[in-house]
């Protein structure tokens, strides 16, 4: 399925709920926005396993980590 900034910035705000998002209008920003299709992984024999949720976690977790060392 397709994941949207917004979605992104809302599992986010699940573990860091005073953080701070600005929208940048500009061009350069537009030009960066592009769809991944998982179609090819999954011919490879890739299995996905997890969810974005998770993995948004544990990101936070690894990074809130680095913070305190």
């Amino acid at each position: 399925f397709n994941t949207t900034v917004n979605d992104i910035i809302k599992i986010i705000k699940k573990d860091i709920a005073d953080v701070k998002v600005e929208d940048v209008d500009s061009k350069i920003m537009n030009l960066l926005t592009y769809s991944v299709s998982s179609e090819l992984f999954k011919k490879q024999g890739f299995n996905f396993q997890g969810s974005i949720e998770k993995g948004i976690q544990n990101t936070i977790n690894i990074l809130k980590n680095v913070r305190k060392s």
